[in-house]
């Protein structure tokens, strides 16, 4: 039965030769399989199929057509494409949004930790900065990227905590941890943070606070960089003005000429940050394994 159910799965046109009711069983039992169904109609005789459908489109804007999630303006099924498109840059939309809250989460819990290692933290101003005006406008335009133009043949990723999230996750913690604390104490100008003598004395100024401060800011921006993923499910970064801005202006620009090298090595740790995320967890990853 399930192996002549899946036989039929694949004859969209068979449903307009059966009846309703034969419509709804048809559709459960095809999501049983793990196949995604989607349904047009016009909302009438068919409301328990566009209830049961993942995707319900109704094809009529009357008081039936309250059953499917869908309504399309045009009484056609010219809609279906711009749906499955719109649903995929959602999607996608979605999982970076929780990689990039993730990874801002576990890369400044990961510089405080270090911070306390030296019995210093980062200034109240550098929390500020951070958490009301970087990293919340970022969230606010992550999602204003349209979705493409194109329709790809291959589905986005469906699990939140799926391996290829797992690893960039953690991949983009550990390269931040390496580049931000290891290779900043090994500078000949470095000076090891002493804490001050009395306990009244809140002096938090330190060079590896400020290294910190400065790599992880940068951090934050590569982690929208390369989380806002483009095709073949959502348009490419460049179209999301407001996300374009955002990152321009709080990119760090030193004052300093010492400064300088934060900066560069900043910008390091982002290109190994891309090259990680699309060479290693896309690729190697996403796309060997699919075949």
């Amino acid at each position: 039965m399930l192996l002549r159910l899946r036989r039929a799965a694949h004859l969209p046109a068979l449903c307009q030769h059966l009846a309703s009711a034969h419509v709804d069983h048809y559709q459960s039992r095809a999501g049983t399989i793990d196949y995604t169904v989607a349904m047009c109609g016009d909302g009438a005789n068919d409301c328990a199929a566009l209830k049961a459908a993942h995707a319900g489109i109704s094809l009529s804007d009357a008081e039936a057509s309250i059953a499917a999630p869908f309504t399309s303006r045009i009484a056609d099924i010219r809609c279906v494409p711009t749906v499955i498109r719109e649903g995929r840059a959602a999607l996608v939309t979605s999982f970076g949004v929780f990689k990039y809250m993730a990874g801002y989460s576990l890369t400044q819990f990961s510089s405080i930790m270090l911070l306390y290692w030296i019995s210093t933290n980062l200034t109240d101003f550098q929390f500020l900065y951070i958490d009301l005006f970087l990293i919340t406008l970022v969230a606010v335009f992550f999602g204003n990227t349209p979705a493409s133009d194109q329709l790809s043949s291959t589905p986005p990723p469906t699990r939140l905590l799926s391996l290829a999230s797992v690893i960039s996750v953690c991949g983009q913690l550990a390269i931040m941890a390496l580049f931000v604390f290891i290779w900043v104490t090994w500078q000949p100008w470095f000076i090891p943070y002493s804490v001050p003598a009395g306990e009244e004395t809140q002096d938090k100024r330190s060079m590896q606070g400020t290294a910190l401060f400065c790599t992880t800011t940068l951090q934050y921006i590569t982690l929208a960089l390369i989380n806002s993923k483009g095709e073949p499910y959502r348009k490419a970064i460049f179209f999301n003005l407001p996300l374009c801005l955002t990152l321009v202006v709080y990119d760090p620009i030193p004052y300093f000429e010492n400064r300088l090298f934060l900066v560069f090595v900043a910008l390091i740790c982002a290109v190994v940050s891309y090259l990680f995320q699309y060479a290693v967890v896309e690729f190697l990853i996403l796309e060997l394994r699919e075949k």
